[in-house]
């Protein structure tokens, strides 16, 4: 089974943890993937309780929201240099999906190369959120989002795995960080299942 639980918040995320702690009680074993999305204000006692649950509990995270929820001070006051400790997340070595978002976020968030924008430049805040690597973000995208479901044939370029890749006209490991943008590099083909679609 495959569970999503769009949390925000530490109590809402406690919440969950607790309760899943009981079906781990119940059950002898947390079977299944749970994903929590958005992850905002995990604390450090929480992060450490997702880590428990060895893999069962995952997470998706859309760093676009760091631009696009750039009034969290007007909600949070001080507490908002907490909201979306992406790079903790992925330090903590808990598998963090990266999303686009796309339909929730603005549509020029959409694009990846625009999350990648984004997520290296922390927003445009370096120091009120730490910004990831390039290959961080791609990670995030591919064996991150893998693991936020019950598949084990995605998320890597392997032989006998789906073969679902997006193709850019420059190799992403080699753009200048600050030349991300949602149209660079250039978007030039999807293939899903090996088969082109464009």
């Amino acid at each position: 089974m495959n569970m999503h639980y769009h949390v925000q918040g530490d109590l809402a995320i406690k919440a969950v943890l607790v309760a899943l702690d009981k079906v781990e009680a119940k059950k002898g074993e947390l079977t299944g993937v749970h994903t929590l999305i958005h992850m905002a204000f995990p604390n450090d006692e929480l992060i450490e309780k997702i880590k428990k649950f060895k893999g069962h509990v995952v997470i998706t995270v859309q760093p676009a929201f760091w631009s696009v929820e750039n009034d969290t001070a007007y909600y949070y006051g001080s507490h908002n240099t907490k909201a979306y400790p992406i790079k903790q997340l992925i330090d903590s070595g808990i598998s963090v999906g990266i999303s686009t978002d796309f339909a929730v976020s603005p549509p020029e968030y959409s694009p990846a190369t625009m999350v990648i924008s984004v997520a290296v430049t922390g927003g445009g805040d370096p120091e009120m959120h730490l910004p990831l690597s390039v290959r961080e973000v791609v990670r995030g995208f591919t064996i991150g989002s893998t693991a936020t479901t019950s598949r084990n044939d995605t998320g890597v370029l392997y032989p006998g795995y789906k073969a679902d890749i997006v193709v850019y006209d420059q190799d992403l490991y080699s753009v200048p960080l600050d030349k991300f943008s949602k149209d660079n590099p250039e978007f030039l083909a999807t293939y899903v299942g090996g088969r082109q679609m464009n």
